[in-house]
């Protein structure tokens, strides 16, 4: 049976539709009437904080797009998608992008998952780049769900077939993807890493806390994801982050002594039942199990299209029970 390679394309086609425009921030000093352009706005901060002067509402900033001829960009995504092809020709390869009606957008989280980027400047040819790929490529995409879950639904059935399963993803979510060989779209199939329930735990200064499988999503279910705006500790009040994450998870051996970790903190971060406010104004009564549940739901992706996420039912099957 042939090799299944499943393509995460989101991060191929924003990246390639980012590197197709020019950006700047133009900041007007309102006062004055004196306008200067800068790179991006760190380097407008940065000249700031270098005069000890303080950014205040007199100063207006604009973040400028300049194009290049969208024919750049499609030309880039083609090669690229091209090269994925001629590599893996005698395999059948599924290129997923895009996504439509995310479940998670709903969820009652204290803030609303993703809400950070509503503001975030999207590539001008970004919309131009997923039309094209999806009719070039036949690109699938996600509904009701995100591209990542399609991706480890896509993967999961062709492991119930018994394929080999590859999986091309930046994408820290692949990380969780157990039982795929995974990789970014040029890594060469000798580097593949083979994700199975148990990894060592790293962590360095400049990749933070790193790993696969089991400890991987035990990683983002005690630290969250800024990126996706959810944190298992925001309404905790205390201080937790990657570097408390390795320390408690550096020792374990096993997938049981990994989720173990993380029952442990959420029974101390949450150890009575109290109600919170969600980000739509709901009051929501919880306690440390209903939480685990919710951002569980953040962090896993779906297996298969009917998945309900359970937290309870993913630590059961590794000898975990949450009662």
């Amino acid at each position: 049976m042939d090799r299944l390679v499943v393509v995460d394309s989101d991060t191929l086609l924003y990246s390639t539709a980012a590197a197709s425009e020019q950006r700047s921030v133009e900041v007007l000093h309102k006062p004055s009437g004196v306008c200067k352009s800068f790179a991006n706005k760190t380097e407008f901060k940065k000249l700031m904080k270098e005069k000890g002067k303080e950014i205040t509402d007199d100063y207006e900033l604009t973040e400028k797009q300049e194009p290049e001829p969208i024919e750049h960009c499609l030309y880039s995504i083609k090669v690229q998608a091209e090269n994925i092809l001629e590599r893996y020709a005698f395999d059948t390869v599924v290129f997923v992008a895009g996504d439509d009606a995310n479940f998670r957008l709903d969820l009652l989280l204290p803030s609303r998952y993703k809400s950070n980027r509503s503001s975030t400047l999207r590539p001008v040819h970004l919309k131009e780049a997923h039309k094209y790929f999806s009719n070039k490529y036949k690109a699938v995409r996600g509904f009701q769900a995100e591209a990542d879950d399609l991706v480890l639904t896509t993967a999961s059935q062709g492991i119930a077939e018994g394929r080999e399963v590859i999986v091309l993803s930046p994408d820290k979510d692949s990380r969780g993807f157990i039982g795929v060989k995974l990789g970014k779209y040029d890594t060469e199939e000798s580097n593949l890493v083979l994700v199975q329930d148990m990894h060592e735990v790293q962590h360095s200064k400049e990749k933070g806390t790193k790993s696969y499988g089991v400890p991987w999503l035990c990683i983002q279910a005690l630290t969250g994801d800024p990126s996706d705006f959810y944190k298992p500790t925001q309404l905790a009040g205390v201080k937790y982050g990657e570097v408390s994450a390795y320390k408690d998870l550096k020792d374990c051996k096993t997938p049981k002594e990994c989720l173990e970790v993380v029952v442990r903190k959420y029974r101390e971060w949450y150890p009575e039942d109290f109600v919170y406010t969600a980000w739509n104004g709901e009051q929501v009564e919880s306690n440390w199990k209903h939480m685990l549940q919710l951002y569980w739901s953040c962090l896993k992706m779906k297996e298969r299209e009917d998945d309900p996420l359970s937290a309870e039912e993913f630590f059961s099957k590794y000898g975990v029970d949450l009662e």
